[in-house]
């Protein structure tokens, strides 16, 4: 049984938090190779067999998980607090006179932009660690940051990650919403995973572009100072294809990711909400 937005989304905060961490660590323990080539093709503007067959001829296998530990910290951070402020965030707009979709939405996207600012400068010590050619060393990393670029170094694109990922995340749970309601039949399992992927994939595909110049921007900062400059860089040097540089593989690591987070996000929620004494009354 699939649970109602009355019940889901008057659960106690740390519901959503301990829910939302949990599945964004497990996915991206799972979806890490994916994200390190994808990243690699976008700053390097490869093909997926160049980046592939290089990372593993010189670095070997373990490459694949650069810079994963900073990375899980980044998910932890960012999906705990993307869900716990997207749902608390639907109960506190609940009685608006607006579409549950519209509502959706903007909540989505309020959720994405906190969680964003909360997790970035462990997004750029992910992207860093990914395109790096020799092992991290998460403190020096940082230490070398703050020595060259101060505290800003932290957040290089953080103002077009946040044009990004606000529209981003509010598409994502618009779609996600409306298919896991028309699904919820099928059960929690198959309504969950397939509407986490569809929606996922979407809003992905929507707004590639964006993600593409940000991650060049916060490995190249000095020689990409803004967002104009290094969009008509890519765009001189690799054409409008330049901006799509590995979006299949994006999708390929989307897809059985969001399966994989919404799944045990909302299978650990309707456990929570089962065993804890806390859930708050619906009719607040």
């Amino acid at each position: 049984m699939v649970v109602s937005d009355a019940t889901e989304f008057h659960q106690p905060a740390w519901h959503y938090t301990f829910a939302g961490g949990l599945a964004s660590v497990v996915c991206r323990f799972a979806i890490a190779p994916f994200d390190v080539l994808k990243i690699r093709m976008q700053v390097s503007q490869s093909s997926f067999l160049q980046v592939l067959n290089t990372t593993l001829r010189n670095e070997g296998y373990r490459a694949l998980w650069r810079g994963n530990v900073s990375a899980e910290f980044l998910y932890l951070i960012y999906g705990s607090t993307e869900f716990v402020v997207f749902s608390k965030s639907r109960v506190l707009t609940e009685n608006l006179q607006l579409n549950k979709h519209v509502l959706n939405f903007l909540c989505g996207a309020l959720a994405g932009s906190c969680a964003t600012i909360a997790s970035y400068p462990f997004d750029t010590l992910r992207t860093q660690f990914a395109t790096s050619k020799e092992k991290p060393r998460f403190m020096p990393t940082v230490k070398n940051i703050l020595q060259t670029r101060g505290t800003q170094g932290f957040f290089p694109g953080l103002k077009p990650t946040l044009y990004q990922i606000g529209p981003h995340v509010g598409l994502f749970f618009m779609a996600y919403r409306a298919i896991y309601s028309s699904l919820s039949p099928m059960g929690i399992a198959a309504s969950s995973s397939i509407s986490g992927v569809l929606a996922g994939v979407a809003a992905k595909a929507l707004l590639f572009p964006v993600d593409t110049i940000v991650k060049i921007m916060q490995v190249s900062n000095l020689q990409h100072p803004s967002f104009g400059q290094c969009f008509k860089t890519v765009l001189h040097t690799s054409g409008a294809g330049g901006f799509y540089r590995g979006l299949p593989i994006s999708i390929a690591k989307v897809a059985p990711g969001r399966a994989i987070t919404m799944l045990i996000y909302e299978e650990t929620l309707r456990t929570l909400n089962k065993i804890s004494p806390e859930t708050e009354d619906a009719s607040r």
